[in-house]
Formats: structure tokens, sequence, C-alpha cells
């Protein structure tokens, strides 16, 4: 059997080393969150004989939308969404996908599904990201991208600390961008619906630059549905 740490750890490895090598040997932008699932791939068939890895797969609550790649793996389904850095997003709007990608992935965990957000960049922009990534002030035009003033960071969400006590997304700084969101995907029509935003998030790998050749950071967090305020 397969343990979640290893299976993550190779996975984020992976991903590291080939989009490190990429970027240090080629002039053009070729990474972006498509070219991600190719070393994921790679290792889930070769390194842990995965079953049914499939990409793009229908959201399992979300209909509508796709999850950029899923697999089986000691009986259980699992789910993944990437995330590719670029100096072009960076800010407010970056953050406004990945709340929504992680509040995706944790509803996906209702379902009894292994959910995981995968964060990958060069090192200066990953840095970049938590420091300039800001929720949109309660005023704010959330739907056209208009923000006003700087209240909190990226890490307000994401966990630092290996397994550490998860980070849990339930105050009322999130309660506009949520109900943005529930509006969207008109989650009220569910009965599961949370109607508290009560989701975790547990950093299960984060790569280190132990070389000069591996420009890049890679990060998966475990996503998860917080059972006891929802």
């Amino acid at each position: 059997m397969v343990n979640e740490v290893v299976c993550l750890r190779t996975i984020g490895q992976s991903v590291l080393l080939l989009s490190s090598f990429i970027s240090n040997n080629s002039k053009t932008k070729l990474l972006a969150e498509s070219f991600l699932r190719f070393p994921i791939v790679e290792c889930l068939e070769r390194r842990f004989n995965a079953k049914d890895i499939l990409l793009e797969i229908p959201h399992p609550f979300f209909i509508s939308r796709r999850v950029d790649i899923g697999w089986n793996l000691n009986e259980k389904q699992c789910l993944m969404e990437l995330k590719y850095i670029s100096p072009t997003n960076t800010g407010s709007e970056a953050f406004l996908r990945i709340f929504y990608d992680i509040i995706r992935l944790a509803y996906s965990s209702l379902e009894q599904i292994e959910s995981y957000f995968l964060l990958c960049g060069k090192a200066d922009d990953f840095i970049k990201i938590f420091k300039s990534a800001t929720i949109p002030t309660k005023n704010s035009d959330v739907l056209n991208h208009k923000y006003g003033r700087k209240r909190n960071l990226l890490n307000s969400i994401l966990a630092q600390k290996y397994n550490k006590p998860q980070k849990i997304i339930k105050d009322n700084r999130f309660k506009d961008l949520y109900g943005k969101f529930c509006e969207t995907y008109k989650c009220h029509k569910d009965k599961k619906f949370c109607k508290k935003l009560s989701f975790k998030t547990t950093l299960k790998y984060m790569s280190t630059r132990k070389e000069s050749a591996i420009s890049h950071t890679v990060a998966i967090w475990k996503i998860e549905v917080n059972k006891e305020n929802n």
C-alpha cells in the first residue's frame, strides 16, 4: 500500500525537477498548468501503478466544472487542482482563482474523495504571491476584479507547516467571497451545500531550494471540509 506522504512527495519532486529543467534550458515560456500534468501522470503510472488516471474530469459536486487530474490509489479516489504562478498572476485575481479552486476541492471531499491543491512557480514568484495576493475588501466588486484596500495575504488560507494543525477557513474575512462563489455555482440547490464557510488546509509537501539549478518551488496541500463546523 502506497503511503500518502511518499506519493505526494514523489509527485512534487517530479514536477519540481522537470519545471526547473525546462525553465533553465528554454528561452520560450513553455510552462503552464497544462504542462504540470505530464510529470504527475508519468509518476503515478510508473511509480505507483495508479489506476483510472484521467485529465479534465467533471467535478463530482459542480458538474459544469472540470478538475485538472484524478486517479485511484489504495482504493481511494483522488483529485488534484494545479496552479502555475507566473509574474503576471501574483496579485488579487490570482488569489480569487486559488480561493475558488480550494472551495471546489473542499466540496469534493464531501464525496469521500482525497482532494489536493498543487502550486508551482519560480521561487521568486512563489514568494511574491504569498506577499501580494490579497483579499478584496467588503465593498469591492469581486466579479469585475475591482479591489479596494489590501487586507490579508494568501497565507490566510494555506497552511505553512507540515502536518501541523490545519488552517481553518471560516472567519468573516471570506464571507463575501464565499457568497459570490455560492451565487455563481448555485450551491443553495444542493442539500450538501455548506452554509458556513469552514474548510481546512494541510501542507503535505513543499520543496526546498538546495541546488542552484532548482529554479522553482512546488507545494501540495490537502483540502478538506471542516465537518465539525458545517
